[in-house]
């Protein structure tokens, strides 16, 4: 047996295997296993080449796209409207028209095309309210009237005089439009 300073390395780790039996065992067992798990990956990849060229080729259909719709049809509308002091108006296309005040020659009136109206000015007859809404080309309130009637021949200056109670004598309205052309 040779001096265990001048042996190399590997002669040391054999000496040290040859006298551990289950040592080397497992040692052979892995070496065994790592080789048995590397050939199979290998035939594995070289058998993939040949079932990969077996393999028929994918065939792509292209279906004809859907032809677009046409554009929805876009009618012409004309709604007449009237209105007393405090009142609200819902045309038939979704269009609401609201008063508040109505004073000789002028009145308080407000008009939405999507929803409750929430702010009102000051109008006058003739005066013309544009809306927008995407389904329509055009949506208009035209005011055609405001009128402010005192019943039983009193002056202003009379019903006035009266207080509250001189509203009861006084007939407050507005008359109007609504036109447009807005899809069906």
């Amino acid at each position: 047996m040779e001096d265990d300073g001048e042996a190399s390395l590997v002669e040391r780790w054999t000496r040290k295997l040859q006298n551990r039996p289950l040592v080397a065992a497992i040692v052979i067992f892995a070496t065994v296993v790592a080789g048995i798990g590397s050939f199979s990956n290998s035939l594995n990849d070289l058998l993939g080449l040949f079932r990969e060229s077996s393999k028929p080729s994918p065939i792509v259909v292209t279906l004809p796209s859907p032809s677009p719709q046409p554009p929805a049809k876009r009618v012409s509308f004309s709604e007449d409207f009237e209105l007393g002091e405090i009142g609200t108006y819902s045309s038939s296309h979704g269009v609401s028209v609201r008063t508040q005040f109505i004073r000789p020659n002028e009145a308080q009136i407000g008009a939405s095309a999507d929803g409750p109206v929430n702010s009102l000015e000051e109008h006058t007859s003739g005066d013309q309210i544009p809306l927008y809404r995407q389904d329509c080309d055009r949506l208009i309130v035209t005011i055609k009237d405001t009128s402010f009637e005192i019943k039983g021949g009193l002056t202003l200056e009379q019903v006035q005089k009266l207080g509250p109670a001189g509203g009861m004598l006084v007939d407050r309205k507005v008359v109007g439009s609504i036109s447009g052309k807005c899809e069906e």
